[in-house]
């Protein structure tokens, strides 16, 4: 705060000499809260030089800043799938036989996560050992203020491409809720250089990689006139930031190869899939659907309430009572929830939305038009 309040010296805590068991921690990564800022401040770290391993650090913040007596507290669980030292990625000219080729991944560690109702998710490098190439790992917390917190995980990569340097952010509204964004790097031996993002929903579930850019060409940054062997750098970081005043939307920012083998930077926004982005008025208590009619370049809106949370299930049909489509199922919060979703499927006509509760009881049915 002080920072952000133009303060002419900011007060400062140093903490050094990092251990678990006499053992050093490293790359030490900061966890932001969900929403702004975090109110209990955590810290992530791994093994990541380790071939594999299952060992993951939390790291609390306890106490005031300034307070002497304030002090990192270094706590470890054992995640259900192990990560793992990732291979370098892959571009068009990579020696196969050289394990110093490629796009370098550095290491397995931790390089993003945030913390929501008391949970956290983070995500890292790692090896996919199923394929070999590099992937990304996603990891949940559960009670990261234990002396033993619960942690699991799953490794997210790609047959035919490597993936590196991933980084999330929350893309929905509610505390209840769990869906991200991850953004990431991508590259092989025929695919140039590029960004892409998969989106992970309040189900659990994964979509497929979605391309942001492709690259214009491999990178060969260390190339003649001074050719040096062995790796590029692969960008090393990721950037990625949610839009606080508007749910859903996402900002990534990555590396792509770009003309004469050289690489630059790609933004986007991307957008969640299950939040409402439009910044339309919603009603307060109603049960509504927005706009209405509606066209290909504009999302419905459908505004609906629970007295708990609990899986809704959510369909469109024609009106011969014929099921067109069913759009999501996923689990909704206590209060007022906005479901979106496109037209842009529809043929012109009426239609009604219907939302059904995990019991089968029906929710909401409304009729809307698409012009």
């Amino acid at each position: 705060e002080d920072g952000y309040n133009n303060a002419a010296q900011l007060s400062t805590t140093l903490y050094s000499q990092i251990k678990h068991e006499g053992k050093y921690t490293r790359n030490i990564h900061p966890i932001r809260g969900a929403h702004g800022i975090a109110e209990t401040q955590y810290f992530m770290s791994n093994r990541n030089f380790d071939i594999t391993n299952d060992t993951v650090f939390v790291m609390e913040m306890v106490g005031e800043q300034g307070d002497p007596n304030s002090q990192l507290i270094v706590n470890y669980g054992i995640t259900d799938v192990a990560y793992g030292m990732p291979p370098n990625g892959q571009q068009e000219d990579t020696d196969l036989d050289d394990p110093t080729s490629g796009l370098q991944t550095n290491d397995a560690r931790v390089l993003g996560g945030f913390l929501l109702d008391g949970k956290i998710q983070f995500v890292a490098n790692t090896i996919n050992p199923e394929t070999g190439r590099a992937a990304f790992y996603h990891g949940f917390i559960e009670n990261p203020e234990s002396n033993k917190p619960t942690i699991t995980g799953n490794i997210i990569g790609s047959d035919t491409l490597d993936y590196g340097y991933p980084n999330i952010a929350f893309s929905g509204k509610e505390d209840c809720e769990q869906q991200a964004i991850i953004g990431f790097d991508f590259s092989s031996i025929n695919d140039h250089p590029g960004v892409g993002a998969i989106y992970f929903n309040n189900a659990g579930e994964y979509s497929d990689l979605q391309i942001l850019v492709k690259g214009e060409t491999y990178v060969d940054r260390l190339g003649p006139p001074s050719y040096v062997p062995g790796w590029e750098r692969w960008g090393d970081y990721f950037g990625i930031q949610r839009k606080f005043n508007q749910p859903g939307a996402v900002y990534c920012n990555g590396y792509y190869g770009r003309g004469a083998n050289t690489n630059s930077i790609w933004t986007s926004e991307v957008f969640s899939p299950d939040t409402n982005t439009t910044g339309g008025a919603v009603a307060n208590g109603q049960n509504v659907v927005f706009p209405n009619p509606t066209n290909n370049e504009e999302y419905v809106n459908v505004q609906f309430s629970l007295d708990k949370q609990q899986n809704v299930s959510a369909y469109i049909y024609d009106m011969n009572g014929r099921i067109v489509e069913k759009i999501v199922e996923h689990k909704d919060c206590v209060g007022t929830n906005v479901l979106s979703f496109s037209t842009f499927p529809l043929e012109s006509g009426t239609y009604v939305v219907k939302l059904l509760n995990e019991g089968g009881a029906e929710i909401l049915s409304e009729k809307f038009i698409k012009n």
